[in-house]
């Protein structure tokens, strides 16, 4: 089985539980769960052809059952929830995205790490003592104890990006890391960051819940990215959210908070300009970067490219970029166009850097 085709399928499965189809939605994931190596997805689907079964002989054999509504909405979100983990189990399994080795590694250190997470932050308080301490005597930090904690920052983005659903530890290691004071900012975002892919990679409402909980939280440069990984999560799971009465509440507090109303239509509007994303690298890799290329000889000769990097002196303006931008009214009108879609927040740097992607950095 082909990715794309996986979840062309899977897409056919969500659309026939969002339209009550319920039949065809067990049908269709009997075909797939039959593929799984996890034996117990297709008990779990059995149980709940079983359940249905049971709907329909309550509804058309017996007296009405006033929590048939109840027990029908509980279905459709375990069928849902039950999509989920057969996807998941035929990507990993079938090795249909490069990260299913890394899961698997990662889920078999789960417990380590979260356990290593918890000691790193219970240290944070006296480490960061000891830094300043360190900083007023000028001595340096221990680099391998540096390394050593990047490790576990990484180590714990792994963890919660590739966790298809949270337990109780888990969830309160995150809650603790979002109130905590002294957990850097810069490492908050890495947590939220991987929050978000772990949301739009598996469902799961206590993700939606702690990006909830990072916003509110209100850190600067940690609720700017909860909230949009909060906008994107509930762009893509709409049709499932009214199986999740908790969820549905945190939305309903927010109604009328002109702040977060002001905050998503800025979110959104950065959306709606990444659509333009392939146009502007076309026109970078078709327009400007070929008229630099051009020009490349007489950068270097006008500029003395080299000698401006090789100065120790790298404040002092060159005059002669004012004179060359006179000569070139195109360049410069395109680089200032290209400055401008910038500052407008436009994606101009995949198309300005696709080109280096190849390189070791970037692995």
């Amino acid at each position: 089985m082909k990715y794309k085709d996986l979840i062309r399928n899977m897409n056919l499965v969500y659309d026939y539980i969002y339209t009550r189809r319920v039949k065809d939605a067990i049908d269709s994931l009997a075909v797939m769960a039959n593929q799984c190596q996890n034996r117990d997805l297709k008990n779990q689907l059995d149980n709940h052809f079983e359940t249905y079964r049971n709907i329909l002989k309550y509804s058309f054999e017996l007296a009405d059952d006033p929590e048939k509504e109840k027990v029908y909405t509980r279905l459709l979100k375990s069928l849902a929830e039950l999509a989920d983990d057969i996807r998941e189990d035929l990507i990993v399994n079938n090795n249909l995205l490069n990260y299913s080795n890394l899961k698997n590694k990662t889920q078999l250190e789960a417990e380590r790490t979260v356990i290593l997470s918890d000691a790193y932050l219970e240290q944070l308080k006296s480490k960061s003592e000891m830094t300043a301490l360190l900083e007023e005597s000028g001595a340096k930090g221990d680099e391998s104890q540096f390394r050593e904690d990047r490790k576990r920052i990484s180590d714990l983005f792994h963890l919660i990006w590739l966790t298809d659903t949270f337990q109780d530890t888990e969830i309160r290691l995150f809650s603790r890391i979002c109130s905590s004071p002294v957990f850097p900012w810069y490492d908050k975002c890495i947590v939220v960051s991987a929050l978000s892919l772990s949301l739009l990679r598996h469902f799961d409402s206590k993700k939606i819940n702690l990006l909830f909980d990072f916003y509110e939280a209100s850190e600067h440069q940690v609720w700017q990215r909860a909230l949009t990984g909060l906008i994107t999560g509930l762009l893509v799971y709409d049709q499932r959210l009214g199986f999740y009465p908790d969820v549905l509440q945190r939305l309903k507090a927010k109604q009328g908070d002109r702040k977060i109303e002001k905050n998503t239509e800025t979110v959104i509007i950065q959306f709606i300009k990444a659509k333009e994303t392939e146009k502007i690298t076309r026109r970078i890799q078709e327009e400007i970067l070929p008229e630099m290329m051009k020009m490349k000889s007489k950068l270097e000769d006008k500029l003395d490219l080299e000698g401006l990097i090789a100065s120790e002196n790298r404040d002092e303006k060159n005059p002669e970029w004012e004179t060359f931008f006179k000569e070139s009214p195109d360049v410069y009108h395109k680089l200032e166009e290209f400055s401008n879609l910038q500052m407008e927040g436009a994606d101009v740097f995949l198309g300005a850097f696709a080109y280096l992607k190849r390189f070791d950095f970037f692995n």
